[in-house]
């Protein structure tokens, strides 16, 4: 966070396409490693029929702060000067990162607390036995991260959700202006609506999946159905009220961010608890594969076969999701 915060400053300071650059690629860096360092800590503090409402009330912090970020930066920059929206941000992570130090724990154990995991949930659940916990770290990322198939299976599922997810929100507004012969900037603003959706979604489903006793899957495969039926309805009905259009676009907002929420957690409680971290990373890097690669193929498919294509793209990445997370069921139930 407090590098975070540097970089941000470095960028209001920053002349020249170099300067911008190098302090932009900076920034995204320090604040990629924050996710894995967060999830492991989770881990640690909370056991696994708590931990999904922790670990959703951490994910709308991404929602309110895409929420919040254009307002407060909006106001920085029209007030002062452009710099001041990248400057006042930075120096406010600064101090908090300060004030977070000698607070933060890593563990429960640091200070003096004890936390009593389900013996049945994953091996992230517990500490490992003492013969383990002199493996090495290379040992670890091979035999339970590299060739761990639950991880890969959720990092291609998820994959899929970044696909979609990224597609909605560089698309869908283009897909209301045309079809329903309406300004961008009315169809972008009904889009805004899948960001308060968002939020709702991705923290009911960490309290959906504490009620079942932390089978979060079933959980995700409800959402991906909700999700399939709420495009279709689009498909169906693409000509309808303003209001009819933000109720169904908050609801895809709401059911593509159960699942991406419970992924990360998934993927955290599947792995050894000294490589979570890592394990996140991993499917994180793949997940952002499918956001990045989204746009192109969006793009051919409409230019080519129509908005129709668009929809069917969405689909069929929600039931590729839905398919590559039943061997993860079938794998976490028989292993139960």
């Amino acid at each position: 966070m407090i590098l975070t915060g540097l970089a941000n400053v470095g960028l209001a300071l920053a002349s020249g396409f170099r300067g911008f650059g190098m302090t932009w690629a900076l920034n995204g860096l320090v604040q990629g490693v924050g996710a894995g360092a967060v999830a492991r800590v989770l881990t640690m503090w909370y056991t696994r029929k708590e931990r999904g409402f922790w670990w959703a009330f951490w994910s709308t912090s991404s929602n309110f702060g895409g929420f919040l970020a254009p307002l407060v930066c909006g106001f920085l920059v029209s007030n002062f000067q452009w710099q001041a929206g990248a400057l006042f941000p930075g120096i406010g992570a600064i101090v908090l990162g300060f004030l977070m130090i000698p607070w933060l724990r890593d563990e429960p154990e640091d200070l003096g607390y004890t936390i009593e995991h389900d013996p049945k949930g994953s091996s992230s659940n517990s500490r490992p036995a003492e013969g383990d916990e002199k493996d090495s770290y290379f040992k670890l990322l091979v035999e339970r991260v590299l060739f761990n198939k639950t991880l890969w299976f959720l990092a291609i599922s998820n994959c899929f959700i970044y696909f979609l997810r990224s597609g909605m929100r560089s698309w869908h507004h283009f897909y209301l202006a045309d079809t329903q012969n309406i300004r961008v900037a009315e169809a972008a603003y009904r889009v805004s609506g899948m960001e308060i959706g968002g939020l709702l979604g991705t923290f009911s489903s960490g309290v959906f999946s504490d009620k079942v006793k932390g089978s979060r899957i079933p959980v995700m495969l409800v959402y991906l159905a909700g999700l399939a039926v709420t495009i279709l309805f689009v498909a169906v009905f693409p000509k309808t009220t303003p209001l009819v259009d933000s109720v169904a676009i908050s609801m895809l907002g709401f059911f593509v961010n159960g699942p991406q929420c419970l992924l990360g957690l998934v993927a955290a409680e599947s792995v050894d608890r000294r490589i979570v971290a890592t394990a996140t990373g991993i499917l994180g890097w793949i997940s952002y594969l499918g956001a990045a690669i989204s746009g192109y193929p969006i793009s051919l498919f409409v230019n080519k076969m129509g908005w129709n294509a668009y929809l069917a793209l969405l689909l069929g990445s929600t039931l590729g999701s839905a398919l590559f997370l039943l061997p993860v069921w079938y794998l976490a139930t028989h292993k139960r």
